[in-house]
Parts: C-alpha cells; sequence; structure tokens
C-alpha cells in the first residue's frame, strides 16, 4: 500500500502500479470522483488506533479592530469561531476531520461513531465529550 499524505500524481502513480501514465490518469480520476461521495468514509472505518480531538478555528477578538471585536468570546467560545473535530489514524497518518456544531458530548461522540469502526482504539484528550467512548 502506497501512503502519501499530500496526494500523487498520475506519473508516480503509474510508475507504483506499473501501468502507463494513461491508465494511471484515468485510475486517479475515478478515486477522485468516488471520494467526493459522502458513502466513501465507510472505507475509513477499518482502522484500529486512532487519536481523536477537537480545535476552534478562527482568530483571537484581542487581534481584530476595535469595531470587529466580539465582547466575551475568548477561548474556546462559539460567537466567532468555527469546531473542527479530528481523529488520524496512528498506523498510516489518514485524517478524517469535519466541522461540528459545538463540543458537547453527543455531537462528538456522534462523529466518533459516523467514522470508525466499533472496537478501535481511540486515544483523546480528557475533554468530557470523549467520556463514554
Amino acid at each position: 500500500m502506497f501512503v502519501n499524505k499530500k496526494g500523487i500524481s498520475s506519473l508516480q502513480l503509474a510508475e507504483d502500479l506499473g501501468v502507463q501514465y494513461k491508465t494511471a490518469w484515468f485510475i486517479e480520476k475515478r478515486l477522485r470522483k468516488v471520494a467526493e461521495d459522502p458513502l466513501f468514509k465507510v472505507i475509513f472505518k477499518d482502522f484500529a488506533e486512532f487519536e481523536a480531538d477537537e480545535t476552534f478555528i478562527g482568530g483571537k477578538s484581542k487581534n481584530k479592530h476595535k469595531d470587529k471585536k466580539i465582547p466575551h468570546s475568548q477561548g474556546r467560545s462559539l460567537k466567532d469561531k468555527s469546531v473542527i473535530a479530528g481523529a488520524i489514524d496512528k498506523e498510516t497518518g489518514t485524517l478524517i476531520a469535519e466541522k461540528v456544531p459545538d463540543t458537547t458530548q453527543a455531537t462528538l461522540e456522534a462523529f466518533i461513531k459516523d467514522n470508525i469502526k466499533e472496537g478501535s482504539a481511540i486515544n483523546t484528550d480528557r475533554h468530557h465529550g470523549y467520556n463514554n467512548l
């Protein structure tokens, strides 16, 4: 199995598979199309050991102009930030990430159950959202 975190060119794929460039280009085009399908996530359910965490994406309010600052939005506030939940396969480095509405236990458990096969080992921080996994 060939693992490349940043993708692979058709030329490299042709060399790895031992096929012509045109064949590799056709395969790669079909794989990219399939990857757009939401059902493609099922492929990721076979991994055995994951690390899961969540992060807040959005700038600090103190770095914004005075008229764009939002009061009481420091830290884990959802007022001006988006939450991204993610899980990474420790063996291959494959990452599953998606935007979630919040960091509640129900939301994080749903993310894990939708993306990781039951019985897999999951390493997390001590955030309350992962308590029942």
